[in-house]
């Protein structure tokens, strides 16, 4: 097994102190509950992601697609918790990974949402972002609503486009 720089091991999501989430049930994977409330998402058998509470254990697929669906599923279960602490550990890549699988969980409409709170992670996930706006289309150029009859200076102010994922509100 690789070392990350904090000397524990790799492909990890840490959150907070026992920050439980509930079982999902998806097609695609087999839920594995244990006595410690550790739950295992299995794929033909092999864990795919493991859910301790404190840490989401993403585990390698057996090629890319899998690969991708463990992140996808490890961003789900992320966003469900408190996050009180979210911090990938692991290396560039694999937090590149969970960031854009993150994007995914935001862009989607959940009423859930995926944030890191490790500043670094942060910026990171940022620039993902933008990349993962301009490549879905979510940077469409606005359509004006205003009246041509009455100009305000508000509507020509410059913006940047962006627009936070909205939490499902229901």
């Amino acid at each position: 097994k690789e070392r990350t720089p904090d000397d524990g091991f790799d492909r990890l999501i840490q959150c907070g102190q026992a920050d439980d989430s509930a079982v999902y049930h998806l097609r695609s994977y087999t839920s594995h509950l244990h006595r410690d409330g550790t739950v295992e998402y299995l794929r033909e058998g092999r864990a795919g992601v493991i859910d301790r509470g404190d840490f989401v254990h993403v585990k390698p697929g057996f090629n890319d697609d899998d690969e991708l669906d463990n992140y996808r599923l490890a961003a789900n279960l992320v966003s469900t918790k408190s996050g009180d602490t979210v911090r990938i550990i692991g290396d560039d890549q694999f937090v590149d990974q969970v960031l854009d699988a993150g994007c995914g969980v935001n862009h989607r409409g959940s009423q859930y949402v995926f944030q890191v709170t490790d500043p670094d992670q942060m910026a990171r996930y940022d620039v993902i972002e933008r990349d993962h706006r301009q490549y879905y289309g979510y940077d469409e150029p606005e359509v004006r609503t205003h009246s041509p009859a009455r100009h305000d200076q508000v509507d020509d102010a410059p913006g940047d486009g962006y627009q936070p994922p909205r939490p499902f509100v229901g």
